[in-house]
């Protein structure tokens, strides 16, 4: 039986115990001893794995692990397409024991026993190591729908590569894997291939048995969504195949169409960025402060005389002064001084006198010790207010159809006007779509629309929220 040769595969919690359950890790044997491993049972496992992949690979795509996550969908498509498979050719006998079928059956089974028991370490795994998984998965499934005892081989998409996930290999190019999906006898016809709304033709495409390999250039890309930038990210969309075969007696000669296959190509959910401008008046006249200082000229002064000087200063218009006084400077052999300040509307006037000291007298000899000066400066604070218009911006990301809320700012001290909301991909300035509206239509609890119809804004209970409706407009 091909669960001989114990081994302990250590494994991520979901699929350890999946496999724990249908009795395919052998570390749960001793649990399991008497449960008997049928087509059935196996087939089950194989599915629950790839369940347990899909939501992990969406998982990681939410995330915006592109990489990991796509290895993991096209891991759980594979696994699925095998399941599915065993299912449908074994409908009539899933309850029998798997060691009872021939080699040429059992042998594909231990190799997909042996594949969920690599998929253990999968979340040790790096992305070349899950890489190689890939293909070992492919292979297994090849061989499972080569030896299943069915005489009918229709074609079946197992999933898709996109650039990176198989890297070195395929790093140019989406290859669609799958089984039956060319055939010799219908004159190696390529399939029909669409994705999205984009039909590959020509050289663009390559195909075989086994893939279809897409060669992607610049042009291509973007129009498929593969531009990986910030602002051209992948977005998800369906791969439709149209396959070729031939059948009847004329078969070299005549085609018939197959049914069209399909898979899907899963992207990370859009990234979004809002940025909310509310402009508007303030109401409160804030100002802002200047100090101004005028000096005169030096003012001289002998002994026993007096000297006067004036400094005129005029206020900007619109200002409010405050702190105005006049004051002697660097003053040298002055007996006395005094300085005034005169207001007059917009207008000061400073003025001020020295009396120099007197002079020396000795038995009739006077002598004066030098001349007396200074300098008269007229200095203050004057402050001119500033009432021109406030705009209140707020930069906020957002994934897929997350709902925004930004704060309004309190409008005790300003009246909002506008509104003015732009959306962007993250980490791209190109604007998607906006939103303006004036401060009369913001009433709480209406409904409002952006211009393209990407997102809707709502004013209620002081908070601006938002909502992507259509994540997935151009």
């Amino acid at each position: 039986m091909f669960l001989a040769t114990p081994r302990r595969v250590p494994c991520t919690a979901l699929i350890c115990r999946i496999l724990c359950w249908s009795g395919l890790l052998l570390h749960c044997a001793a649990l399991n001893a008497q449960q008997i491993v049928t087509i059935g049972s196996q087939s089950r496992s194989v599915e629950r794995v790839a369940s347990t992949l899909t939501s992990l690979g969406n998982a990681s795509l939410e995330n915006g692990q592109l990489i990991k996550g796509q290895q993991q969908l096209l891991l759980a498509a594979t696994l699925h397409a095998t399941s599915s498979r065993l299912l449908e050719v074994y409908s009539g006998s899933l309850n029998r024991p798997i060691d009872g079928l021939e080699q040429s059956q059992l042998a594909p089974l231990n190799h997909l026993a042996g594949l969920l028991n690599d998929l253990g370490n999968l979340a040790e795994n790096t992305d070349a190591q899950t890489a190689q998984l890939i293909l070992k998965a492919l292979d297994v499934a090849h061989e499972v729908f080569d030896h299943v005892p069915a005489a009918d081989k229709p074609p079946t998409i197992f999933g898709a590569a996109i650039p990176g996930v198989l890297t070195p290999t395929y790093s140019d190019a989406l290859v669609i894997f799958g089984y039956h999906l060319k055939e010799p006898r219908s004159g190696d016809r390529n399939p029909d291939v669409t994705i999205g709304n984009t039909t590959i033709r020509g050289e663009a495409l390559d195909a075989d048995f086994s893939k279809v390999v897409i060669h992607l250039t610049p042009s291509l890309r973007r129009s498929m969504g593969l531009g990986y930038t910030s602002c051209d990210p992948m977005r998800s969309s369906t791969i439709s195949l149209h396959t070729y075969s031939a059948s009847g007696f004329l078969a070299n000669l005549l085609h018939t169409t197959d049914d069209t296959l399909a898979t899907p190509l899963a992207a990370p959910p859009p990234q979004f960025e809002f940025l909310i401008e509310e402009l508007g008046t303030s109401k409160v006249r804030t100002a802002q402060s200047f100090p101004f200082s005028i000096a005169s000229p030096y003012v001289s002064v002998g002994c026993d005389d007096a000297a006067t000087t004036t400094v005129a200063w005029q206020a900007p218009e619109n200002a409010e002064v405050s702190g105005v006084n006049a004051q002697w400077r660097d003053l040298n052999n002055v007996r006395s001084q005094t300085q005034s300040v005169i207001p007059s509307g917009r207008n000061y006037l400073a003025t001020g006198s020295i009396a120099g000291v007197g002079k020396q007298c000795f038995l009739g000899i006077c002598n004066c010790p030098g001349g007396g000066h200074g300098v008269l400066v007229l200095s203050g604070t004057y402050q001119v207010p500033d009432s021109g218009t406030r705009t209140f911006s707020t930069r906020q990301p957002a994934r897929g159809s997350e709902l925004v809320q930004v704060k309004v700012p309190s409008q005790d001290t300003w009246t909002l006007d506008r509104l003015v909301i732009r959306v962007t991909r993250k980490d791209c300035e190109t604007e998607l779509d906006r939103l303006e509206v004036a401060a009369s239509d913001l009433v709480p609890g209406r409904d409002l629309p952006s211009a393209k119809g990407i997102f809707h804004a709502q004013l209620a209970a002081g908070v601006i929220v938002i909502r992507i409706v259509n994540p997935m407009q151009p």
